[in-house]
């Protein structure tokens, strides 16, 4: 292993130990980013991410390859950019490591190929003659605006131009609030927070165990309105928009149309956490579906498995289940034709497993919501199916 890896893990292993050991259990749910997952080239958990950080520096759609910006991550010796998954959100994590550090974070998440900007978080190292060095930054809230990268700018730069404006080039010191039990070697600091580029606000976190602000280590406590308690957005009918199958209760992980106007969908219910504990199938049109399996959602993972093959330019993701005597298996190819142009491909195959064996196959014709990579370690994989089990 790496030695920068081998100190991330070491330095995570003793983060958890600080954690159990001096907070209580009502702190410890304010842990911000609490499963961390690498979305870079070449590691194994990048195959369940939507968007990746290729090596040139540009955040890209990691099913059709399309940037997000038209301009890379500026990436030096001194300045460094990984992106990170953690549920349904995602981490630009930019580094500058001067003397004068600087740390960069831009929470989005990314839905049907649109880009939601959740925060941003600044914080630097300042060195003022009169006293020792202390860190110091800002928290950078979402308005109603849609966002769209610039022209010329890079994801993070026009992320920080939508969410924080000109904020980074004022120095707003803000009165300690460090919680008098936070566990000794951890760091605390009080950021002035902005909502649509207007300063109202003042939150405190804590980096348990960490000398320097880190991802990894960070503890909401005051203010901070933890985004592991935020709910998912409810789907809202648009006019014209595409069919709503699942019920008030779930939300699409994946969903395509049908020639015939029909959708079928895989819904999947959520706990308070935003955690997966459960998943339906459903089949028809809006005010008029046809099948629903199981009839229960709560504890109905184990009623399907998942299966996945992943390698350079290909993507293929099934998800199956058996109802009665047939078996489902809901398909989503992803990868190069002759011309090594990107595409993709849906449908679900039926198949009566006993007597008349007749194959029905339904392809998409249209994708509405594709994020199938949120059920990897979720859902039991199938071992004797042909594309292996790697769902990590």
């Amino acid at each position: 292993m790496p030695v920068v890896k081998l100190l991330r893990f070491y330095k995570l292993r003793c983060f958890i130990f600080l954690l159990a050991f001096y907070l209580s259990e009502a702190a410890a749910t304010e842990l911000m980013f609490p499963s961390l997952q690498s979305c870079m080239p070449g590691n194994r958990d990048a195959s369940s991410c939507s968007v990746v950080l290729d090596n040139n520096g540009y955040v890209v759609d990691s099913i059709s390859g399309k940037k997000l910006s038209d301009t890379a991550e500026s990436m030096g010796a001194l300045n460094s950019y990984e992106l990170y998954r953690d549920g349904s959100r995602y981490i630009l994590v930019n580094e500058n490591y001067s003397r004068a550090k600087t740390h960069r974070w831009v929470v989005f998440g990314y839905d049907d190929g649109k880009v939601i900007l959740k925060r941003i978080y600044i914080f630097s190292l300042d060195f003022p003659e009169q006293s020792g060095p202390y860190w110091h930054g800002y928290e950078c809230r979402p308005d109603s605006r849609a966002f769209d990268s610039l022209s010329g700018q890079s994801f993070s730069e026009s992320a920080m131009g939508a969410l924080c404006g000109d904020v980074e080039g004022e120095v707003v010191l803000i009165k300690d609030d460090a919680p008098s039990s936070a566990p000794a070697k951890s760091l605390s600091v009080s950021v002035p927070v902005y909502n649509a580029r207007q300063r109202n606000d003042a939150a405190t976190y804590v980096f348990v165990g960490s000398d320097e602000p880190d991802l990894s280590t960070m503890v909401c406590h005051s203010n901070c309105s933890p985004l592991a308690q935020e709910q998912p957005v409810p789907q809202m009918r648009k006019t014209a928009g595409p069919a709503l199958l699942c019920d008030e209760r779930s939300t699409a992980v994946f969903q395509c149309e049908l020639k015939s106007g029909k959708n079928l969908a895989l819904c999947a219910a959520r706990d308070s956490a935003g955690e997966i504990k459960g998943l339906q199938y459903r089949f028809g049109r809006e005010g008029k579906v046809e099948l629903v399996y199981p009839s229960v959602m709560d504890s109905s993972l184990d009623k399907f498995t998942i299966n996945h093959y992943v390698r350079y330019h290909v993507d293929y993701v099934r998800v199956a289940f058996d109802s009665g005597p047939y078996n489902y298996n809901i398909a989503r190819n992803a990868d190069e034709d002759d011309d090594q142009k990107p595409r993709v491909g849906a449908g679900v195959t039926v198949i009566k497993r006993a007597g008349d064996a007749k194959e029905i196959n339904l392809a998409c014709a249209r994708i509405i919501k594709d994020d199938l990579p949120v059920l990897f370690n979720k859902l039991p994989c199938d071992s004797e199916d042909a594309l292996g089990c790697d769902v990590r």
